[in-house]
């Protein structure tokens, strides 16, 4: 199969969701659907590899808070990212062959013929339909985020904020400092002391540092 053409063939099958106003964007092996607002964005991702096939893996709606990205870019200076994430995990249909590496692979599965992202694409309206919409709607305000958090288990409270390049902190005392200035200092005085004992490790160091400029930053902010 040829990257170009499942690309393309990607672009037409999807046409729905750029019917409902979504842009279709590419980046390297990653495809988005983006819809973007004044104080928002809202997407559908997925990802792939090659091996004379196309493994498709990573299956995500995403939501971004403009105000939560933009003081987290103040710091870091990477491109706006998004808040909170909400990975799929339907059932793959028969058509398609599953990769049984379930340490790596996560709901995966191999496109092997051009017919197929047809349905691939059926598949997505589903989760669209079913889970996507809800889970935009679900969370209107950064509130939302924080009750949500504090029902689930403290091993699993992070798992629907997204943590690129070891983020996931800064992002929780943002959306905390938003909606409680207090509460997002107590967070990160917390974390601090957490990981203080690791900061001679780089990465550790490093989400230190980002924290304690996000902490100058949000007080400028709000």
């Amino acid at each position: 199969m040829d990257r170009d053409l499942f690309i393309k063939q990607v672009k037409k099958d999807f046409q729905w969701l750029i019917n409902l106003g979504y842009e279709f964007v590419h980046i390297e092996t990653s495809i988005y659907f983006e819809k973007k607002s004044q104080d928002e964005a809202y997407a559908i991702s997925f990802s792939w590899a090659e091996y004379n096939r196309f493994l498709i893996q990573n299956i995500t709606a995403f939501k971004r808070f403009n105000k939560i990205e933009k003081c987290l870019n103040s710091v870091n200076n990477n491109a706006l990212d998004y808040t909170i994430r909400e990975l799929w995990n339907g059932e793959i249909p028969s058509g398609f062959e599953v990769v049984k590496n379930e340490t790596h692979f996560i709901k995966s599965f191999f496109i092997e013929d051009y017919s197929q992202i047809k349905l691939f694409s059926q598949m997505i309206e589903d989760f669209f339909i079913n889970e996507v919409k809800s889970f935009f709607s679900k969370y209107q305000d950064l509130k939302n985020i924080i009750d949500e958090m504090n029902l689930l288990p403290s091993e699993t409270k992070a798992s629907m904020i997204v943590n690129t390049n070891n983020s996931t902190f800064m992002r929780i005392m943002a959306i905390k400092y938003f909606v409680n200035s207090q509460d997002g200092i107590e967070f990160y005085d917390e974390t601090v002391k957490e990981l203080a004992p690791l900061k001679n490790q780089r990465t550790f160091s490093l989400i230190l540092d980002n924290l304690a400029k996000l902490k100058n930053e949000l007080s400028q902010s709000v």
